[in-house]
């Protein structure tokens, strides 16, 4: 298995490279290299006698704060003996805890005196953070961690009474919240599983239900993980997605291009999207996944954006441009499956040792603008090219009907 030998320079290959998530070996654990690996999603792992281990694992578990899920019991118990929760009192002996305490099928551990020293310096430095649970001025739980933009890493935990490392997380859970935090992130993904409330790819019944059904060698893996981005549950909200589209057209076709019947798509849009974004904050925007509230605010924005349309085009009579919107419109059925089609090509073949589709994000457009604006760049390169596609089969009258 390939991984890369870190050198003195302040660099960390790109993490799609890892390898079951290892990815690299060597450099040093300070203060600058250790901000650059979170801020990369890398962090150190290793144990004693071991060379200095990088890690970017795929199955990565990530909590939404104010969302944390602690069973019926822990609840109780926390109701009836609560802890006294303090933050960055006693960090030192948080993370010396969480090196001595022993934990059910682990020998040894990961916390080195050097790993010690360097997050007892990312703390001086107003980086890493304990939360500690006390009892009767008792240190009897707790967990540190790194606090970097709008997400929490945390580190390692530990309990001396029952209980205590919950109470400490739940604290930890609630002070994020409040302070509007986007993510808990915790390297060990069977942690999460344990407290419940995961929102990775690895958390949600989409997946657990193909991978169930279909099994893991039917799934894409494009992410790391076995994961498919439009399986069985997934297909239920393009569906709601497709019955949205269908009731517009249906209202435009019975009631014909009108003040009245813009009106109307317009507040249904608006009503759309605020049920979205109330809906957010039980279950989360994302994309790959299509939650209900992603779904909601996109067939919201969609519905306006039709609306909109009609009253420029049809009301005022603003025809210029409209070509642009006619000609993909002629031949829907033909370009979506061409760009499907030219989709599945890039990705098969291979270039400078990757898909194609990947180098030409990289190279072309994420290389001089960065991976967010890169992105959309070129997926507005791709959408133009099979306009082009489209321009030219309207123009020599090739249509494709059912």
């Amino acid at each position: 298995m390939p991984v890369f030998r870190l050198r003195s320079e302040l660099v960390f290959p790109d993490p799609e490279l890892a390898e079951d998530g290892l990815l690299a070996i060597g450099g040093d654990l300070s203060l600058e290299r250790l901000l650059l690996a979170y801020r990369s999603g890398i962090f150190p792992w290793y144990g004693e006698g071991d060379p200095l281990l990088w890690w970017s694992p795929p199955e990565r578990a990530l909590l939404r704060p104010g969302h944390l899920h602690l069973s019926t019991r822990t609840r109780r118990s926390l109701r009836q003996h609560p802890f006294e929760i303090r933050f960055d009192t006693a960090f030192e002996a948080v993370i010396g805890h969480c090196s001595r305490v022993p934990r059910p099928g682990q020998d040894g551990t990961w916390i080195t005196p050097e790993m010690h020293a360097a997050y007892v310096a990312l703390h001086r430095a107003g980086y890493a953070h304990s939360v500690e649970a006390w009892r009767d001025g008792e240190l009897q739980g707790g967990l540190y961690g790194v606090s970097l933009g709008g997400a929490f890493f945390g580190e390692s935990m530990f309990s001396l009474e029952p209980e205590a490392s919950r109470a400490a997380l739940a604290a930890l859970d609630a002070r994020l919240a409040a302070w509007g935090f986007s993510l808990l992130v915790l390297p060990v993904y069977s942690l999460v599983l344990a407290l419940g409330g995961d929102h990775s790819l690895q958390g949600n019944a989409v997946v657990r239900f193909d991978r169930w059904l279909l099994g893991e060698g039917h799934l894409y893996r494009g992410e790391g993980v076995p994961f498919d981005p439009e399986g069985v549950l997934s297909t239920l909200p393009a569906i709601v997605n497709v019955l949205a589209g269908f009731l517009a057209a249906d209202l435009l076709k019975r009631r014909g291009s009108t003040d009245a019947a813009v009106r109307q798509l317009l507040v249904a849009a608006a009503l759309a999207v605020l049920a979205g974004l109330a809906w957010h904050g039980v279950e989360p925007f994302n994309k790959k996944l299509w939650t209900s509230s992603y779904v909601l605010v996109t067939c919201g924005i969609a519905t306006a954006t039709l609306a909109l349309l009609c009253n420029w085009l049809d009301l005022l009579g603003h025809r210029r441009g409209a070509y642009a919107f006619e000609v993909l419109g002629r031949n829907t059925l033909a370009i979506y499956l061409l760009a499907e089609l030219g989709m599945s090509v890039l990705w098969l073949m291979q270039l400078n040792g990757k898909p194609a589709m990947l180098t030409l994000y990289e190279q072309g457009f994420a290389s001089w603008a960065g991976a967010k604006p890169g992105s959309l760049l070129f997926a507005l390169g791709y959408t133009a090219v099979f306009w082009l596609v489209a321009w030219w089969m309207d123009r020599r009258g090739w249509y494709v009907r059912l």
